[in-house]
């Protein structure tokens, strides 16, 4: 539903989609699978943190909520 964390995570994480097709856009799609993993690995796209009370949280490692 709108304005819930996950449809904000959504537009987040959609927003820096978009920005890295804009501005990659030649680029193959191995090329892109890395620029969204550095995305990701960099902190730049969000997760919901349920044991946070759900905030969103900049993404650090593939080990999150483990």
């Amino acid at each position: 539903a709108w304005g819930t964390p996950a449809s904000r995570m959504d537009l987040h994480n959609n927003a820096v989609g978009l920005e890295i097709g804009t501005r990659m856009k030649a680029a193959s799609d191995l090329d892109l699978q890395v620029a969204t993993m550095d995305a990701f690995l960099q902190g730049r796209l969000r997760v919901v943190d349920h044991a946070n009370g759900d905030a969103l949280v900049p993404t650090r490692s593939l080990s999150f909520g483990r």
